[in-house]
């Protein structure tokens, strides 16, 4: 199992490196887009729990989802991780 673990961990540093090498008005664009298909979809519109990520360094910046969601009078969560052992 470890070894599933080590692998799902260097394929998304390697996303997020690619993601970082993005142009930041590139990456707020798509994000935009991310955003606006989540808040589009029968799987959004229809859930009263939104279970988000809090985005950090280069990841797609789901707040505006959060923000929509509480506005709309959803709840929502984030996971607690912890850093050093990615769990």
């Amino acid at each position: 199992m470890y070894e599933i673990r080590k692998h799902k961990i260097d394929i998304r540093k390697q996303h997020l490196e690619r993601r970082a090498a993005v142009p930041a008005d590139v990456r707020a664009k798509r994000d935009e887009k991310i955003c606006k298909n989540i808040l589009a979809s029968a799987a959004y519109r229809y859930a009263d729990e939104i279970l988000l990520y809090y985005p950090v360094k280069a990841e797609v910046n789901v707040l505006p989802v959060m923000e929509a969601a509480l506005a709309a009078g959803k709840k929502v969560a984030f996971p607690r991780c912890n850093a050093e052992d990615h769990s």
